[in-house]
């Protein structure tokens, strides 16, 4: 299965709506694989699932604030630094969060 099978796969079962952070080349391609969003939606609503590309500690961070409760996280661009710390016990196991991580699409 290709990446952007796996991305696809994981999307078509993700709590909307979706959005996708980041403005480099992967989240525009990723914007146009999964037809999501750009940022929070503009209703108000929290986004169900947060697809995030930048692999910045702070980005993830965000994305876990920002996502609803119950959502999903998906992780595609670069691992973050080494020894990087998030503490991930309050989104995980008590807001209920699926965090996901994914190989970069392919070229």
């Amino acid at each position: 299965m290709s990446s952007d099978d796996a991305l696809r796969s994981v999307v078509a079962h993700s709590p909307r709506p979706i959005v996708v952070t980041g403005d480099g080349a992967l989240a525009r391609r990723l914007r146009d694989v999964v037809g999501a969003g750009v940022g929070a939606p503009s209703d108000g609503v929290r986004p169900g699932t947060v697809v995030e590309t930048t692999g910045a500690v702070e980005e993830v961070a965000r994305a876990l604030s920002t996502v609803a409760d119950l959502g999903m996280v998906v992780l595609v661009g670069p691992p973050p630094a080494s020894g990087a710390a998030l503490d991930l016990h309050d989104d995980l196991h008590v807001r209920g969060i699926t965090l996901v991580g994914l190989e970069p699409l392919s070229s």
